[in-house]
């Protein structure tokens, strides 16, 4: 069994998601979730990406879907609107998971405050706030498909996984003190 599983492995890549919850205290954590979600959806792709100052990979794509019912809920890295994503032919939204496949009818989304940026190498970062309390959840979904061992590509995606959420962490904590 354990060598289907790898040979699954070296087929198909392998994939990791990990959610992290940012609860932000007192008075001023509705205040700090909604200051975090606004930096997210308006701080143009060109100056995340030009600095690489929040990842080292490039957004490619961010998808708001609080925008959704204005039309044009997709940016690329220049800033062009877009209507659908270009991208992947599935939108995953956890545990939800939306066919984008031409030629086919798509399904609706609900409108609702969740960010979905696209990176180059093909990982995605999800922000989506509590609607009830002052959380911010941060889904990060990374996978490699080198042919590297199975060990070695776990340890490295969560490697990915830990240095992406501390460099995303660093930028919420200095917005949080901004409040």
């Amino acid at each position: 069994l354990e060598h289907l599983l790898r040979e699954i492995h070296r087929h198909f890549g392998v994939y990791r998601e990990e959610v992290f919850s940012l609860r932000f205290e007192g008075e001023q954590g509705e205040k700090i979730k909604n200051k975090v979600m606004s930096y997210f959806r308006s701080v143009p792709l060109k100056e995340l990406n030009l600095s690489h100052s929040l990842i080292p990979q490039k957004i490619l794509y961010r998808v708001d879907y609080k925008q959704k019912d204005n039309g044009n809920y997709v940016e690329d890295e220049n800033g062009n609107p877009h209507s659908t994503p270009p991208l992947h032919p599935f939108i995953e939204i956890p545990p939800l998971r939306y066919s984008w496949i031409p030629g086919r009818e798509k399904h609706t989304l609900d409108s609702t405050d969740y960010i979905v940026f696209y990176l180059d190498d093909g990982n995605t970062i999800h922000l989506r706030p509590s609607g009830t309390e002052p959380i911010v959840k941060i889904y990060l979904n990374f996978q490699d498909h080198s042919a590297s061992p199975v060990e070695t590509l776990n340890a490295s995606i969560a490697d990915q996984i830990q240095e992406t959420f501390h460099r995303i962490n660093d930028r919420i904590q200095k917005l949080a003190e901004s409040v």
